[in-house]
């Protein structure tokens, strides 16, 4: 911060991390400035594009120091590629995730500085440590973000990270040395002897219970692309199934009373400016449960044939439960995203509520249709709560998009409604009768590669996406002529010009920060093949239910 009030000392800037810091504060500048009472809510602007500039000027530092090994470079590395993310540049947040844990590995940011845990006789600062703790942290999540369960894409495997999770808040504001557990439940750092009396627990911040939530939802998308001979229902709880949903009660169980969903701790946590991490945790947790018991709902697993003999030969009470658990954490999650909307809609901008919120409309749905029962799924909901759910998320996904690139999401969340509406809803537009209904029993289709990671991906996620931003420059060629169609331009917005402008070898200016460049979501369409929950797009038609009746 003083760096960034220091125009000499900016001007000096090395790492590029008030650059990158600068480049995603400046859509959250642009629409207060531009829509200061509703955030844009009813306008068209995109605003995810106005800090190119400063992103451009925070790569230009990296690749010019490149083999810097200073700590601030891999957080520019991680900020930057948090913002290629954000903005849809999914090939060049692919390579600098590469980048990141080849850099985590060569400082040995994976490993504690010393053993001197508590700072006793250490020179580097309790809060140094703690900073760097973080930071290693930061890098393994993002990388288990990318590989989905896929060995050929992780690069920092959990056992790699050998330091303690975070502590809480209040321990790191205080710089007070503390000591926490490691990422599996209760292990301590080597030579850490357990004191009676103490719980070490007891230090852990809402990070570190996200770490566990992140590190077991890696295993619940390895589990269900490798489900031969799984017999999930299997009466001795010795099968991968129940040791992965025991590990996930154990971890909900453990979360304390301070951090589970209350109002009190809404409201505690919004006055320390957390409310992301709060619901986020809750929302993946929630997640992870139907990410599991997804093996036992029809076209919630791509492809459907490999859940078929689990659905054909497991007994009745199997199957509804987990109907049951999709359906009831589903609309969980919907009241969560509902309930931090109303607390405060810009704690909701950040990539994994996205996908989060598009996957939510796909279970509803999808559950709903496999579930085809004259009786109701869940008896306190009607199909009208239903809609009322997917349409809020719709909703924040249509806000969301003006400060990401999340098109897609969005589109797919709106698909996912329609065909509710045309399977649920009488008094819809998009209702069809039983004579149309033919028209979407077709099966899921697949022209991918079976050898290839797409296919067992997630369709929405980073690499897939990088993948056919590959695909699309390697097949495109120098006579090819660009399209002229004008692109929207963001509307002018007076910037404090906080850095002069600098000569960077061709770099543009950190203060050009508003720039237009927009691509509509069909230009991806083609990348949506592949394992994980269904888009509702045209390539993913879905089996009409085999029971219409309306509760």
């Amino acid at each position: 911060m003083k760096r960034l009030k220091s125009p000499e000392k900016l001007a000096q800037e090395k790492s590029g991390l008030v650059y990158i810091m600068c480049a995603l504060a400046a859509p959250f500048y642009y629409a207060e400035k531009l829509y200061p009472s509703n955030d844009g809510l009813k306008s068209n602007v995109q605003y995810f594009d106005a800090g190119r500039g400063w992103a451009e000027a925070a790569r230009h530092c990296l690749f010019t120091g490149f083999g810097d090994m200073g700590i601030e470079s891999i957080m520019t590395e991680v900020l930057l590629h948090e913002y290629y993310l954000r903005v849809g540049e999914y090939a060049k947040g692919f390579m600098v995730s590469g980048q990141i844990t080849r850099h985590l590995q060569v400082v040995q940011l994976n490993m504690e500085r010393d053993s001197d845990v508590l700072c006793q006789r250490s020179p580097a600062s309790c809060h140094v440590k703690e900073s760097r703790r973080r930071l290693a942290w930061a890098c393994y999540l993002l990388d288990s973000l990318i590989e989905c369960g896929i060995d050929q894409l992780r690069l920092i495997p959990y056992h790699d990270i050998q330091v303690q999770l975070p502590c809480s808040e209040e321990l790191f504001i205080t710089n007070t040395p503390c000591i926490t557990e490691m990422l599996p439940l209760g292990k301590l750092l080597p030579g850490i002897t357990p004191t009676p009396g103490i719980n070490f627990a007891a230090h852990l911040d809402l990070r570190a219970y996200y770490l566990r939530a992140t590190s077991i939802r890696s295993k619940l998308l390895k589990y269900v692309k490798h489900l031969e001979g799984e017999v999930p229902w299997a009466a001795d709880n010795n099968s991968r199934f129940a040791q992965l949903d025991h590990e996930l009660r154990d971890l909900e169980a453990s979360i304390p009373e301070t951090m589970r969903i209350s109002a009190e701790n809404m409201y505690l946590f919004k006055g320390s400016g957390r409310l992301n991490l709060y619901f986020g945790l809750h929302i993946l947790i929630s997640q992870n449960f139907h990410d599991l018991y997804r093996v036992g709902v029809s076209n919630l697993v791509f492809p459907n044939t490999a859940t078929s003999w689990i659905r054909e030969n497991a007994p009745e009470d199997f199957i509804r439960r987990c109907h049951l658990v999709c359906a009831t954490k589903s609309a969980y999650i919907a009241s969560l995203l509902s309930d931090l909307w109303n607390c405060h809609k810009p704690s909701l901008i950040d990539w994994p509520y996205a996908m989060h919120t598009q996957v939510c409309n796909s279970v509803i749905v999808t559950t709903l249709i496999s579930w085809g029962r004259p009786e109701p799924l869940i008896p306190q909901f009607s199909y009208l709560d239903y809609q009322a759910m997917l349409q809020k998320n719709v909703v924040i996904l249509q806000y969301l998009q003006r400060f990401m690139k999340v098109s897609m999401y969005c589109e797919s969340a709106v698909q996912a409604l329609k065909r509710f509406n045309a399977l649920f809803v009488p008094d819809s537009p998009d209702f069809v009768n039983s004579s149309t209904n033919a028209l979407l029993s077709a099966n899921q289709c697949n022209t991918s590669n079976p050898s290839s990671l797409e296919y067992i991906l997630n369709p929405l996620g980073t690499y897939p996406m990088a993948r056919k931003q590959a695909q699309t420059q390697d097949t495109s060629t120098p006579d090819e002529t660009e399209d002229d169609t004008p692109t929207p331009q963001l509307a002018k917005v007076e910037a404090p010009m906080i850095a002069p402008a600098m000569n960077l070898g061709g770099c543009p200016s950190p203060g050009g920060i508003f720039s237009g460049h927009f691509l509509d979501w069909e230009a991806d369409m083609s990348i949506l093949p592949g394992l994980g929950y269904p888009t509702f797009l045209d390539q993913f038609p879905m089996e009409a239910p085999r029971d219409m009746n309306m509760p």
